[in-house]
């Protein structure tokens, strides 16, 4: 509806539809169905969600939280709406993708002045 949309993809099952849109200025996460129908907001913050993804079995995404000095990854449990933060500290840390079998996440970025790709657990909480 001309709102600044961006970085979707379909969920493992092909249901559902995930993708940063922006709400009066600021970026959040959203899911709707593989149409686009029925959009509800899953991230509700003064900060840039963006860049979600999903982790192999459809019950989690990771996206990166960027409060405009640092970026982070985060990591949100769809069925509670529990976030678990899996870095923090000076640097941006964006794009996560996760691995195949869902215990790693790829993320790219700039951290202590090195711009690289780096890989982090996600740990049991988070599963």
């Amino acid at each position: 509806a001309g709102a600044n949309a961006s970085y979707g993809s379909l969920s493992p099952d092909g249901l559902s539809l995930l993708y940063w849109r922006e709400f009066d200025g600021n970026a959040e996460v959203v899911i709707a169905d593989a149409h686009g129908r029925g959009e509800r907001r899953l991230t509700h913050n003064m900060n840039f969600d963006g860049w979600p993804s999903w982790s192999p079995d459809g019950r989690m995404i990771a996206f990166s939280r960027d409060n405009g000095v640092s970026a982070d990854i985060v990591v949100l449990e769809l069925a509670s709406g529990a976030e678990q933060v899996l870095t923090s500290g000076p640097g941006r840390r964006i794009s996560p993708k996760w691995d195949a079998a869902g215990g790693l996440i790829y993320f790219g970025g700039v951290v202590d002045g090195a711009r690289g790709i780096w890989r982090i657990n996600v740990s049991p909480a988070g599963r």
